[in-house]
Protein backbone atom coordinates (compact mmCIF):
# COMPACT_ATOMS: atom_id res chain seq x y z
CA UNK A 1 0.00 0.00 0.00
CA UNK A 2 1.44 3.31 -1.01
CA UNK A 3 1.91 5.39 2.21
CA UNK A 4 -0.20 8.56 0.74
CA UNK A 5 -1.52 11.83 2.68
CA UNK A 6 -3.36 14.55 1.54
CA UNK A 7 -2.81 17.63 3.15
CA UNK A 8 -5.43 20.75 2.86
CA UNK A 9 -4.21 24.21 1.55
CA UNK A 10 -5.15 25.22 5.29
CA UNK A 11 -2.08 23.68 6.20
CA UNK A 12 -0.14 24.62 3.57
CA UNK A 13 0.96 28.00 5.66
CA UNK A 14 2.24 25.92 8.25
CA UNK A 15 4.52 24.06 5.81
CA UNK A 16 5.62 27.09 4.32
CA UNK A 17 8.60 29.22 5.87
CA UNK A 18 8.66 29.32 8.59
CA UNK A 19 7.62 25.66 9.23
CA UNK A 20 5.56 24.90 12.44
CA UNK A 21 7.03 22.24 14.96
CA UNK A 22 4.47 19.41 14.40
CA UNK A 23 4.78 19.74 10.68
CA UNK A 24 8.41 19.01 10.60
CA UNK A 25 8.61 15.33 10.91
CA UNK A 26 5.93 15.57 8.24
CA UNK A 27 8.34 16.92 5.37
CA UNK A 28 11.04 14.72 6.24
CA UNK A 29 8.45 12.36 5.97
CA UNK A 30 7.52 12.91 2.81
CA UNK A 31 11.06 13.35 1.84
CA UNK A 32 12.29 9.97 2.82
CA UNK A 33 9.01 7.54 2.15
CA UNK A 34 5.79 9.57 2.03
CA UNK A 35 3.54 9.75 -1.44
CA UNK A 36 1.54 13.09 -1.38
CA UNK A 37 -2.04 12.95 -2.91
CA UNK A 38 -3.07 16.08 -4.71
CA UNK A 39 -5.91 17.18 -7.63
CA UNK A 40 -5.94 19.86 -9.68
CA UNK A 41 -8.22 21.68 -7.32
CA UNK A 42 -5.67 21.22 -4.61
CA UNK A 43 -2.57 22.95 -6.73
CA UNK A 44 -4.89 25.60 -7.12
CA UNK A 45 -5.26 26.21 -4.03
CA UNK A 46 -1.75 25.63 -2.41
CA UNK A 47 -1.19 28.37 -5.42
CA UNK A 48 -3.68 30.80 -3.47
CA UNK A 49 -2.01 30.68 -0.32
CA UNK A 50 1.55 31.31 -2.40
CA UNK A 51 2.67 27.51 -1.47
CA UNK A 52 2.06 26.26 -4.85
CA UNK A 53 4.48 24.82 -7.60
CA UNK A 54 7.11 28.22 -8.72
CA UNK A 55 6.76 29.81 -5.11
CA UNK A 56 9.64 29.37 -2.93
CA UNK A 57 9.03 27.90 -0.30
CA UNK A 58 9.21 24.35 1.52
CA UNK A 59 6.35 23.27 0.01
CA UNK A 60 6.55 24.18 -3.29
CA UNK A 61 10.02 22.76 -3.34
CA UNK A 62 8.41 19.70 -1.95
CA UNK A 63 5.89 19.36 -4.47
CA UNK A 64 8.65 19.69 -6.95
CA UNK A 65 10.88 17.31 -5.31
CA UNK A 66 7.69 14.58 -5.18
CA UNK A 67 7.06 14.63 -8.44
CA UNK A 68 10.37 14.66 -10.02
CA UNK A 69 11.09 11.23 -7.97
CA UNK A 70 7.05 10.03 -8.90
CA UNK A 71 5.80 10.21 -5.68
CA UNK A 72 3.27 13.19 -6.34
CA UNK A 73 -0.08 11.31 -6.66
CA UNK A 74 -2.32 13.47 -8.62
CA UNK A 75 -5.49 12.64 -9.18
CA UNK A 76 -7.85 13.66 -12.40
CA UNK A 77 -10.77 15.06 -12.09
CA UNK A 78 -12.25 12.25 -14.00
CA UNK A 79 -11.45 10.12 -10.83
CA UNK A 80 -13.09 12.07 -8.84
CA UNK A 81 -16.21 12.33 -10.25
CA UNK A 82 -16.34 8.68 -9.89
CA UNK A 83 -16.77 9.32 -6.16
CA UNK A 84 -20.80 9.59 -5.42
CA UNK A 85 -22.47 12.57 -3.81
CA UNK A 86 -26.32 11.99 -3.52
CA UNK A 87 -28.69 14.82 -2.41
CA UNK A 88 -28.76 13.35 0.44
CA UNK A 89 -24.74 13.29 1.27
CA UNK A 90 -24.63 16.78 0.27
CA UNK A 91 -27.71 17.67 3.40
CA UNK A 92 -25.35 16.09 5.69
CA UNK A 93 -21.96 17.82 4.65
CA UNK A 94 -20.94 20.66 6.67
CA UNK A 95 -18.08 21.96 5.01
CA UNK A 96 -17.74 24.78 2.23
CA UNK A 97 -19.14 23.66 -1.12
CA UNK A 98 -15.42 24.17 -2.33
CA UNK A 99 -14.18 21.75 0.16
CA UNK A 100 -16.30 18.92 -1.43
CA UNK A 101 -13.81 18.11 -3.62
CA UNK A 102 -11.19 17.29 -1.04
CA UNK A 103 -13.21 15.20 0.24
CA UNK A 104 -13.44 12.89 -3.10
CA UNK A 105 -10.06 13.19 -3.11
CA UNK A 106 -9.38 11.77 0.15
CA UNK A 107 -11.43 8.67 -0.54
CA UNK A 108 -9.88 8.36 -4.04
CA UNK A 109 -6.05 8.14 -2.25
CA UNK A 110 -5.02 4.69 -1.09
CA UNK A 111 -5.06 5.56 2.78
CA UNK A 112 -7.62 8.22 2.82
CA UNK A 113 -5.66 10.23 5.48
CA UNK A 114 -6.34 13.69 5.58
CA UNK A 115 -4.38 16.69 7.60
CA UNK A 116 -6.58 19.18 7.63
CA UNK A 117 -7.20 23.14 10.30
CA UNK A 118 -10.86 22.92 9.10
CA UNK A 119 -13.25 20.93 11.75
CA UNK A 120 -16.17 20.57 9.06
CA UNK A 121 -14.01 19.00 6.45
CA UNK A 122 -12.20 16.71 8.54
CA UNK A 123 -15.54 15.78 10.21
CA UNK A 124 -17.80 15.29 6.88
CA UNK A 125 -14.25 13.12 5.36
CA UNK A 126 -14.48 10.99 8.96
CA UNK A 127 -18.51 10.74 8.14
CA UNK A 128 -18.44 9.65 4.70
CA UNK A 129 -21.04 6.53 3.54
CA UNK A 130 -19.06 4.00 2.43
CA UNK A 131 -15.53 4.61 3.05
CA UNK A 132 -13.39 4.77 5.91
CA UNK A 133 -11.19 7.46 6.55
CA UNK A 134 -9.13 9.25 9.07
CA UNK A 135 -8.76 13.04 9.16
CA UNK A 136 -6.67 14.97 11.59
CA UNK A 137 -5.64 18.05 12.47
CA UNK A 138 -1.83 17.96 13.29
CA UNK A 139 0.86 15.27 11.84
CA UNK A 140 1.41 14.02 15.24
CA UNK A 141 -1.93 12.52 15.74
CA UNK A 142 -0.94 9.45 13.85
CA UNK A 143 2.55 8.02 13.06
CA UNK A 144 2.42 8.32 9.58
CA UNK A 145 5.09 5.71 9.02
CA UNK A 146 3.24 2.58 10.44
CA UNK A 147 -0.41 3.85 9.87
CA UNK A 148 -2.78 1.34 7.87
CA UNK A 149 -6.17 2.01 7.81
CA UNK A 150 -8.88 0.28 8.49
CA UNK A 151 -10.38 -1.98 5.71
CA UNK A 152 -13.36 -0.91 4.58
Amino acid sequence: MLRDIVIDANCAGRICNPVAEPYKQLIEWLREHGYLCVSRHLLIEYAKAGCGPGAQNILAILIQLLQRIGRLININDAALAGVPFTKKIERNLLSNRSDWVHIKLVMCSHRRLLISSDGKLRRDVRDFPRFKAVAIECPSEVNLTTYIPDSD
